[in-house]
């Protein structure tokens, strides 16, 4: 019994630190982040030099789904939190794969940012 409440209880872990995970990319040598999503997108600033995506409502991969990533209309999730995040040039474009779900993305105060296209937005400083 004591066994199977330890498993349980690394199993629950495991799954909110995999559902909690976050991305990060550094902002050396980019002049713009422009931002593009259909979901809710908070952002706040912080006194690091990169971009830190927290997505909301991450749910665990299925065990059948192990090794596919996700595909949107923003292209392939290449963070593991749903979003798509490609440097082109000096540019940061970083757009939602997701269909629904959120994030707050953190930037650098007073770094230029460019929402392309983005609905429910919250901007804290």
């Amino acid at each position: 019994m004591k066994k199977l409440i330890v498993f349980l209880f690394t199993c629950t872990l495991v799954a909110n630190l995999h559902s909690q995970s976050d991305y990060t990319k550094a902002l050396d040598g980019i002049e713009w982040v422009k931002i593009e999503s259909k979901s809710e997108i908070i952002l706040k600033t912080h006194d690091k030099n990169e971009l830190l995506i927290k997505a909301f409502n991450l749910e665990p991969v299925p065990e059948k789904a192990k090794g596919l990533k996700l595909v949107g209309v923003g292209g392939e999730d290449n963070t593991d939190v749903g979003f798509n995040v490609v440097q082109t040039g000096n540019n940061l474009i970083v757009q939602d794969v997701r269909k629904s779900g959120g994030a707050e993305i953190y930037l650098l105060q007073n770094h230029k940012m460019s929402p392309l296209q983005i609905h429910g937005t919250e901007i804290l400083t």
